[in-house]
């Protein structure tokens, strides 16, 4: 097999790869995709992100010595099979939203076929602003990995003295966070919604939660419900970007 040029290769660009791709292609690497087998929407966010096509799964597997997956949970360990068949030994940067077990078999799956695996945990939207979005990287090679990709400023890289799994487990902790101080915010702007209505405090059916008014008033008045100070008054409930954005913007 021809030796791999110091190009990284991006599995697959949605919305998170092609930003991420983008970030480290303004970092001065070379970023490439495969178009085959993909749609065209993910094609035109790859030609927007600046990446090149490589054509195949093939094709990027020769030319990369970085792979970074970033696809749906159900389809990480299918694709790593895929590059772990076509006897790839470069980094692969598996980031994900899988399960720790999830990981350390991707991980298993990759150094089988000769490749060395890292576990990683992108915290934060699409890194397109500086300081909002960190790349959390464990295991053996997880180091390695943090000198070849910190290029850009668009991402704060982190390295975890962890075990393979240890940055899909931080993950799932802070999915359990986002979305569970998500569901709370967005009952406490129902509920704001609903508290002066005639028949009392408590949401109607389709309402997230129900809350007493003693609850109510215990929690309208902390800081973080005065965050949402822009979108509290709404006719109705805000969309959930409108309300993480809210958040974001008022973080101390």
């Amino acid at each position: 097999m021809p030796q791999p040029d110091s190009s990284i290769g991006i599995l697959h660009p949605g919305v998170m790869g092609s930003a991420l791709g983008q970030a480290l292609r303004q970092g001065g690497r070379s970023v490439l995709w495969a178009y085959e087998s993909r749609s065209e929407e993910t094609a035109e966010r790859a030609r927007k992100a600046g990446l090149l096509n490589a054509g195949s799964l093939a094709a990027l597997v020769k030319r990369c010595e970085i792979l970074i997956g970033v696809v749906p949970a159900e389809a990480a360990h299918p694709v790593a099979m895929a590059v772990a068949k076509l006897g790839y030994k470069g980094l692969y940067v598996e980031a994900s939203s899988v399960t720790p077990a999830t990981a350390c078999a991707i991980a298993a799956t990759i150094r089988a076929g000769g490749g060395r695996p890292v576990d990683a945990a992108i915290e934060g939207p699409p890194p397109e602003v500086v300081g909002t979005t960190k790349l959390y990287l464990c295991g053996p090679h997880a180091a390695e990995a943090l000198d070849a990709l910190n290029v850009t400023t668009l991402l704060t890289f982190r390295y975890l003295n962890l075990p393979l799994g240890g940055a899909s487990a931080l993950k799932g902790l802070f999915m359990a966070h986002r979305k569970g101080a998500t569901a709370l915010l967005a009952s406490l702007l129902r509920f704001d919604e609903m508290k002066d209505r005639p028949e009392g405090p408590e949401a109607t059916s389709d309402g997230p939660v129900k809350l007493t008014e003693t609850s109510y008033f215990s929690f309208s008045n902390v800081d973080l419900y005065r965050k949402l100070s822009t979108v509290e008054s709404a006719a109705r409930l805000p969309a959930l970007s409108v309300v993480l954005k809210a958040l974001q913007e008022h973080a101390p």
